[in-house]
């Protein structure tokens, strides 16, 4: 699900744009700069009656049928609802390509931490559109600990619209969106993470979650 949030404060306008919300955050000392506000604050100011909150929903297709393969290297197709219904959370990873810097260096962090998710009874999953050789490969060559999926046609990132235009040296082009979101089992998104960097990534969520 995503929020669409109205506040009844001049202090917190809001807007949207590609899908995304963008919000002012609040931190010490007041409203300082636009983004991403943290559930205990949007939770406390609804019960005072400052936020009102109305739900819409993404329709993510949960019969769509992916090619995954275990971090034991056990390959399957799978529906998106099978993958929900392995624990209470999924924690759902969109990055851009194997074996490359950034997505190496977090992938391997939250290796590091999958027994810590475990115990929040979240599952991580990550996806790419890398096919299944490469995902294979990646996981031995790294000793990741995680499942991944192949998106070759990039249909699931699109769902979650992890794929869009970025900016670079002056151009435009068509990428990945390294983002990250915890769904339930009914594809109900409760937390995202969208644009992030890959370092310190899995440390933050584990925080932001425990």
């Amino acid at each position: 699900m995503l929020c669409v949030l109205f506040f009844n404060s001049p202090l917190a306008p809001l807007f949207t744009r590609e899908g995304n919300l963008i919000l002012p955050l609040k931190r010490e000392g007041g409203w300082t700069k636009w983004g991403r506000m943290g559930w205990d604050f949007i939770k406390d100011n609804y019960i005072s009656g400052n936020i009102y909150i109305k739900y819409i929903s993404m329709n993510l297709n949960l019969g769509a049928k992916y090619e995954a393969v275990a971090h034991n290297w056990e390959v399957g197709e799978f529906s998106l609802k099978d993958l929900l219904s392995f624990s209470e959370k999924t924690l759902l990873f969109f990055y851009p390509k194997d074996n490359t810097p950034g997505c190496t260096v977090e992938n391997k962090d939250f290796s590091c931490l999958v027994n810590d998710f475990e115990k929040l009874w979240i599952t991580l999953i990550w996806v790419s559109k890398d096919s299944i050789d490469s995902h294979k490969k990646f996981i031995d060559k790294q000793d990741l600990k995680i499942d991944l999926i192949s998106d070759p046609d990039l249909s699931l990132h699109k769902e979650l619209m992890a794929y869009g235009e970025k900016k670079n040296y002056g151009k435009t082009y068509m990428w990945v969106i390294r983002s990250t979101f915890l769904l339930d089992k009914e594809g109900n998104i409760l937390n995202e993470w969208r644009n992030v960097r890959a370092k310190w990534h899995a440390e933050r969520i584990l925080k932001e979650l425990s």
